[in-house]
């Protein structure tokens, strides 16, 4: 019996269903054998059986020696071969002149594999990617040549792969058009026989520009992702233009796919475009000028997207061509890169008689989707758009074939596409056309759709236009426009015509009876409202406050359903408890609570690195199952073998290190499939296997040797055994390997296997402790990590940074850059800035007992990630967000201030005895100021000194005052004390003042409202205010009063940079420690606040408050004259614990409802300034010092100043903060949700 034939999909073209009826007539004839058939035909059995193979079109001769071999009809099969002949050609590049190297602006297609040149690397990428994964994405901008990279080099490929592959038993190649799932269904069942079945998805990004209906996209999105089950015998490959990317990511499944299998189409290298510029010529016997070789390839490398600049000038070349040689003179005759396709575009337009070009005009712009925010984008369609309804149709003919000649515009059997988009900006008059119509371009793009749906469902009347929508369309398509109407089109618009004629007729007549009835109506209606309506809005407060009390609740166990629930009570009923709520789920650092579906049946629990991915094993279910964090959905899984479990993740989070009783193997997360062969090795379950952070080794730790495998060469690289192996940690580089062996540190070069001896041998003892850790950092520094962290440069074996702290660590983990460190103790998670001397804290997060493991560091999206669980079973990841805390621009501040607008920040930090100053725009974009530096440095040989800042804004926030001084441990100055006033619009100094001698200085300064006089508050000799004439530097000494007694304050000892004043608005009033001063006199008022001991004070802008910071965190209310108290609110005090933290920071809104407040622990907590209530719960912080806190211009935003973290922002504006809960849950409650927390409301969308 004769080998069976490969099966043909009749759905791959017009040749493989040519050749199925060729083998159709052959088992009509009684499956004659092909030996037999030679003998009668005189043809060889290969050329019959190649003519019903489906490669390519047999000729004419052998498909009749073949017919009259089976017995058929001759002439009829001549007919259908000419046939089949004309459908090919249609699928070629439509206008391709005989022996022509270049495309021009059309596609390489399958067949011009043999002129494809210059993506020979990234097609062998490409095949590798596409066999490893059942779904590909090939991302690329417009012009990087991804059609003809999956037509011209995937494809083919694809049909030539070696005997070891199985081939496709089918190549389908398609765009998904304005209909996907209607359109290509079909495709998606796989061919008939045992290979399987490749879908080529080219232009995917027509699912969005030329807009399905939106469950018509997502179940065309479901039906691809489909194929990524290991039964489907699909596999895909999409093409996916690199602007749509983040359309793409909006879906989570295909977000999963380019995350996995993602091939970036970039620019041409040098050598690859001298290959597709000379190599296509070869072919042909042709040769290129060197001149013109280089030129091409100088403007190309300068043109982004320019491949087909460069082809269709090449093909424009070639035209002009003398003799074999494509010369440099041509080239410019053609136009050049830039030039060729408007040349030729133009030379086709002159040549136009006036009624063809506004049939051109219609056509090409019939062929464009304008962009709303995105780029233009050329749009399908089917040859009988075009025909409008009234050109003629002979016309409209006429004008295609000379575009398709031209190759401005392509013909795919009845399909007529832009041949490429990149004619729409190099044709500038196409553009100007663009420009000149986009609005109607728009609606007419609408209309199409619309008259689609209507004849949809069968031209029913309740999808006609009616009223704004009618009269808009009659509006853009009247007169000569309304030629541009197709048949259909115009029909849809006249029927809506007359359904609105036969309305109004129907109006006339009922509108008596209908005014009475309204009348009676409104009588009723107006009663039952006024009842009604207040009992709605009673259930609506009712139902809010019930939902901000059940979220605050929900805040630690279900972090995204308390935002989600915040968000609700608010869009409910704007309720005072709603917006305390919503301003909590801003502010609360608990992002996610992610349960395991599986529960506590987990055997083996892994988290990736990035923290994104978590997979769980059971060994009693035999299965291994990965979820998203993120988004709570199973993203892959596989069946384990019997004794079978995992060890780990890889550090990308692809694939998984398995162990059992063959020893130890890779395995891809998606599809459960090995990745190389098994590794046997006895000793691998007396092991703990990871992957190390570079992904290309295998660690195996044992009680008593180390190894490390390399999946590259795969063979062991490094084996060393001790008597007691403790800690083991491997560089980022695999280039180090350090371990402990009892009490003794070792390092090693894992290349050469050799031991480094730079550290001292007194490092052992407290490196290789039991309660230490190894870890190196991405430096590749040695760190020690136990009570503190040390760390050490191998090459010098110097200790190069130190970082203290109190309690023991664990599970210190690193950014991928480097730039940050996170570690927990036993009461919080600790975030650090990386220097190059130590660790600034600028994070932390407080525990409340839970169990805390595989710490997960995720700076690009803010996050931070663990495992939790208890009595050794893990459970759940939990997510922390950590807002600004990643993205902090300077270095650690010793002080801070707002200017009173909240527009800018001046910082000062401390350099090895330098203050530096800097002033920086709150709302980012702007440039920072430096402004000149001060010495705090008392002496060469003092380093036991403090130094204090003095910073303060006039109230117009023009003009600063600054300056700092040095401390000795008592307080007590050692040098003079300078303040500088600077001039911030012109960005000079105005004036220097020395405020205080060695010994004795000024404890606070202050500006008044204009700038004009710089007031400082001292203590000694004895307390006084001190003005100076900005203008003309005067100094007016104003006793605090008369009888001052010494020893009142002689317990009360401030140091320059402390205290506080605060200006009234009015600048009648000076708040401060001594109580409140009048101005300009400077005495102390007759008030009720007496003598403060405070840190912060501050007025609203209305001056009708005085707010007092105390140390034990509360918050004093006093009227604006401080006559009498008015009330005191717990300030930083939470009431969960008996830690006073001092309020150390105040401001108001700037319409004076809201009190910020700031403590020296890095609590930040809001208040209703009238009611005395708190708004949310405290602010996440790192918690460092608050130096100073304020309000952004509109009130909509709080600022916050650390002393680790300069700038922190905080959304409050009721409506921003609900976007910013929208955006971090996800988006709004489901309706499953709603139904359960909100059953007695109708379910809206919040988000």
């Amino acid at each position: 019996m004769g080998r069976q034939e490969k099966p043909i999909d009749p759905a791959a073209g017009p040749v493989p269903r040519f050749a199925l009826d060729l083998r159709k007539l052959r088992q009509e004839a009684g499956g004659l054998p092909y030996r037999a058939m030679s003998q009668r035909a005189n043809y060889s059995v290969t050329a019959l059986s190649q003519a019903a193979a489906g490669e390519s079109l047999p000729s004419l001769e052998v498909t009749l020696a073949y017919v009259r071999a089976c017995g058929g009809d001759p002439s009829e099969w001549e007919q259908r071969w000419h046939q089949a002949s004309r459908e090919q050609d249609l699928q070629k590049s439509p206008g391709r002149e005989e022996n022509g190297p270049y495309p021009g602006l059309t596609r390489f297609e399958p067949g011009d594999r043999d002129c494809f040149f210059g993506r020979q690397e990234l097609t062998d990428t490409l095949v590798q990617l596409v066999l490893a994964h059942r779904i590909t994405a090939v991302l690329g901008p417009s012009g990087s040549g991804k059609s003809s990279l999956l037509r011209a080099g995937l494809v083919p490929r694809l049909q030539h792969l070696p005997e070891a592959v199985t081939r496709p038993v089918a190549i389908r190649i398609f765009t998904p058009g304005p209909r996907p799932l209607h359109t290509h269904r079909d495709r998606f069942i796989p061919a008939p026989g045992q290979g399987e079945t490749w879908l080529i998805v080219d232009q995917f990004e027509e699912l969005f520009t030329l807009h399905p209906a939106p469950e018509e996209q997502a179940a065309f999105i479901n039906l691809l992702l489909s194929a990524r089950e290991a039964d489907s015998r699909l596999r895909i490959v999409l093409g996916v233009r690199a602007d749509f990317y983040g359309r793409c990511l909006e879906h989570e499944g295909l977000a999963a796919v380019i995350r996995q299998a993602s091939l970036p189409v970039g620019p041409m290298t040098d050598g690859e475009l001298r290959e597709a510029i000379v190599k296509p010529a070869a072919v042909a016997g042709l040769i290129v000028e060197r001149a013109l070789t280089e030129r091409l390839i100088a403007e190309v490398r300068e043109e982004p997207g320019g491949l087909p600049l460069l082809s269709h000038a090449l093909l424009e070349t070639w035209r002009r061509r003398r003799g074999r040689a494509l010369t440099l003179h041509a080239y410019e005759a053609a136009g050049g890169i830039h030039g060729a396709i408007a040349q030729t575009a133009e030379d086709l337009y002159a040549a136009l008689s006036t009624d063809q070009r506004i049939t051109a005009r219609r056509i090409l712009l019939r062929l464009i989707t304008p962009g709303q925010g995105a780029p233009d984008t050329r749009c399908p369609v089917n040859r009988s758009a075009l025909q409008g309804r009234t050109t003629d149709a002979g016309e409209t003919d006429t004008v295609l074939d000379r575009l398709t000649r031209a190759r401005l515009v392509t013909l795919d059997e009845d399909t007529v596409d832009l041949a490429h988009e990149a004619l729409i900006t190099a044709w500038p008059r196409l553009g100007a056309w663009l420009n000149e119509d986009r609005e109607r371009l728009l609606l007419h793009r609408r209309l199409r759709q619309d008259t689609q749906t209507w004849e949809e469902l069968g031209k029913d009347s309740g999808s006609l236009y009616r009223g704004v929508r009618l009269a808009e369309a009659e509006e853009a398509f009247d007169g000569t426009a309304a030629g541009e109407l197709a048949l259909a089109e115009a029909e849809f618009l006249a029927a809506g015509r007359a359904a609105r004629a036969r309305e109004l007729r129907r109006r006339r007549s009922s509108t008596a009876f209908v005014a009475a009835i309204v009348v009676l109506s409104l009588i009723v209606g107006v009663v039952a409202w006024q009842q009604n309506r207040e009992g709605d809005q009673r259930r609506a407060e009712a139902t809010s406050r019930r939902l901000a009390s059940l979220a605050e609740n929900m805040r630690a166990t279900d972090p995204r359903t308390a935002m989600r629930l915040s968000a609700a009570a608010w869009r409910i009923k704007p309720t005072d408890e709603a917006k305390a709520a919503l301003l909590g789920a801003t502010t609360q650092r608990e992002q996610d609570a992610f349960a395991l579906p599986s529960g506590r049946d987990n055997d083996t629990v892994s988290l990736s690195k990035d923290g994104r991915t978590i997979t769980a094993a059971s060994e009693a279910g035999r299965r291994v199952d990965a979820w998203d964090v993120a988004s709570h959905r199973r993203i892959g899984g596989f069946r384990l073998s019997e004794g079978e479990r995992p060890a780990g993740l890889t550090p990308d989070g692809r694939q998984l290190l398995m162990r059992g009783e063959y020893g130890w193997r890779v395995r891809d997360l998606s599809s459960g499939k090995s990745i190389g062969a098994s590794v046997v090795d006895l000793h691998v379950e007396e092991e703990d296997l990871s992957s190390t952070l570079s992904g290309r080794m295998v660690l195996m730790e044992g009680a008593t040797s180390v190894r490390l495998w390399d999946l590259r060469q795969g063979r062991m690289v490094f084996q060393r055994k001790g008597a007691d192996i403790g800690s083991v940690a491997v560089s980022r580089d695999d280039r180090h390997l350090a371990l402990c062996d009892g009490q003794s540190l070792k390092v090693w070069d894992v290349g050469p296997q050799h031991r480094l001896r730079t550290l001292r041998a007194a490092l052992s003892r407290a490196a290789c402790r039991s309660d230490s850790q190894l870890r190196f950092d991405p430096q590749g520094r040695l760190l020690t990590v136990g009570e503190n962290i040390r760390g050490y440069d191998l090459g010098t074996g110097r200790k190069v940074l130190q970082v203290e702290h109190e309690g023991p660590l664990n599970d210190v983990e690193f950014s991928s850059d480097g730039r940050l460190a996170v570690a927990v103790d036993s009461e919080a998670i600790l975030l650090w800035r990386v220097l190059a001397d130590g660790y600034e804290l600028v994070h932390q997060f407080r525990l409340s007992g839970e169990s805390v493991q595989d710490l997960r560091l995720d700076p690009e999206q803010r996050m931070i990630r663990y495992l939790e669980g208890d009595d050794g079973a893990i459970t759940s990841v939990r997510t922390l967000f950590l807002g600004d805390a990643v993205a902090s621009w300077s270095r650690a501040s010793v002080g801070a201030a707002f200017s009173p607008d909240g527009t800018q920040l001046l910082t000062a930090r401390d350099e090895r005895g330098r203050a530096r100053f800097e002033v920086r725009p709150t709302a980012g974009g702007g440039r920072a100021v430096t402004l000149p530096s001060a010495d705090c440095h008392p002496s060469e040989d003092s380093w036991d000194f403090w130094c204090w800042p003095s910073l303060a804004f006039s109230g117009d926030g023009r003009w600063l005052a600054y300056g700092a001084v040095a401390l000795d441990r008592e307080g007590f100055l050692l040098r003079p004390q300078q303040i500088k006033v600077w001039d911030l619009r012109k960005n000079r100094r105005r004036a220097d003042f020395v405020i205080g001698a060695k010994g004795y200085g000024a404890q606070s300064i202050a500006l008044n409202t204009q700038g004009t006089s710089l007031l400082a508050l001292r203590q000694e000799p004895e307390p006084a205010l001190v003005t100076w004439n900005v203008r003309n530097g005067t100094k007016t000494v104003h006793p605090v009063w008369d009888d001052a007694d010494p020893q009142d304050w002689s317990d009360y000892q401030m140091s320059p940079g402390s205290g506080a004043v605060a200006m009234r608005p009015d600048g009648r009033r000076l708040a401060t420690v001594f109580g409140t001063l009048a101005l300009p006199s400077g005495r102390r008022a007759k008030d009720a606040s007496g003598p403060l001991v405070t840190n912060a004070l501050a007025y609203p802008p209305d001056g009708g408050q005085l707010a007092v910071g105390e140390g034990t965190g509360r918050v004093t209310l006093y009227d604006g004259d401080a006559t009498r108290r008015t009330a005191s609110l717990p300030g930083t005090h939470s009431g969960l614990d008996s830690e006073l933290e001092s309020a150390d920071a105040l401001a108001y809104s700037h319409d004076g409802k809201i009190l910020a407040v700031g403590g020296d622990e890095g609590t930040v907590r809001l208040w209703d300034a009238a009611s005395g209530r708190p708004l949310g719960g405290p602010l996440p912080s790192a918690g460092d010092a608050v130096k100073a806190v304020a309000f952004s211009e509109d009130d909509k935003t709080v600022l916050v100043a650390g002393g680790n973290v300069p700038l922190r922002s905080y959304a409050i504006d009721p409506e921003r903060a609900t976007e910013t809960v929208c955006d971090r849950a996800r988006g709004g409650l489901s309706r499953a949700d709603w139904e359960a927390y909100i059953p007695d409301v109708p379910y809206h969308g919040i988000c």
